[in-house]
C-alpha cells in the first residue's frame, strides 16, 4: 500500500508545471488571477511561445483584485461563454498584476501607460504591441460589459487581423 502511494504521488508530481515534468516544452497554463508574485517578463516568454505553436494573439490583462471593473470583466467572461470561447481562441490570455504591492513597473514600461484598469494590450505572435486598449470604451456604464463591443474588440485584434 505504501509503495502504491509513493508511486501515486510522484505521478502528480511529475505532472504539475514546477516540478519538472511539464518543462518548457509544456503548453502555457496562464494564471487567472493578478498574482503579485508571477513573473510577467517570464510569462510573456511562455505566452509567445504558446501564440506561436497555436496561431493566436496574445491579451495582456492589467489589473489587480483590488480592482472592481476586473472583477466584472472576469464575471462578464463566464457568464458570456461565446465571447470567453471567441476570446480564448484568438488569444493567449496572460494577467499582469499592477496593484501597490507590486505595480510591475519594469515590464510594463515598454507599453503606453493604462488609462484604468483592467487596461488590455494587444500583442502579436512575436510580443509586439498591437493595440493598448482602454476598456472603459467595452463598458455598459453599470456592472459589466458591452456583448457587441467585445466582440468588434476580439475579432478586430484576432490573429492574422492586424
Amino acid at each position: 500500500m505504501k509503495s502504491i502511494l509513493v508511486s501515486l504521488l510522484i505521478m502528480v508530481a511529475v505532472a504539475l508545471p514546477g516540478f519538472g515534468g511539464a518543462g518548457d516544452d509544456a503548453a502555457y497554463v496562464p494564471a487567472r488571477t493578478y498574482d503579485v508574485h508571477r513573473d510577467p517578463a517570464k510569462d510573456l516568454k511562455a505566452a509567445i511561445a504558446e501564440a506561436h505553436r497555436t496561431d493566436r494573439n496574445i491579451l495582456l490583462d492589467v489589473g489587480g483584485d483590488w480592482c472592481k471593473w476586473c472583477h466584472y470583466m472576469d464575471k462578464f467572461f463566464d457568464d458570456h461563454s461565446d465571447l470567453k470561447e471567441l476570446r480564448d481562441k484568438n488569444f493567449v490570455v496572460m494577467y499582469v498584476n499592477f496593484s501597490e504591492q507590486n505595480k510591475n513597473e519594469k515590464f510594463l514600461a515598454k507599453y503606453p501607460e493604462p488609462t484604468g484598469f483592467p487596461h488590455l494590450y494587444v500583442l502579436n505572435a512575436d510580443g509586439k504591441l498591437i493595440q493598448s486598449q482602454n476598456t472603459g470604451a467595452l463598458e455598459d456604464g453599470k456592472s459589466s460589459y458591452v456583448p457587441e463591443k467585445v466582440k468588434a474588440f476580439l475579432t478586430e485584434y484576432g490573429p492574422g487581423k492586424r
